[in-house]
């Protein structure tokens, strides 16, 4: 069985300028490894949410620099 997780999200930069992530990422539950569709699934939650987190930090450094 293939579990996919998929993430967006939309920041405003000001000035009617917006950026938009996205991240989808895809694996499949191997039921020999005693692996379940929610632990694979978890597994993909917290690794997407935890790039959009590395993301959206980077757009706040940029929005500061930008800002001075």
């Amino acid at each position: 069985m293939k579990v996919t997780y998929k993430k967006k999200i939309i920041r405003n930069l000001g000035n009617y300028e917006n950026i938009t992530i996205e991240i989808e990422v895809e694996d499949k539950v191997d039921y020999e490894r005693d692996q379940t569709y929610v632990s694979v699934y978890d597994k993909l939650r917290l690794s997407v949410g935890k790039s959009i987190a590395e993301e959206s930090k980077k757009i706040d450094e940029y929005l500061k620099t930008r800002s001075k």
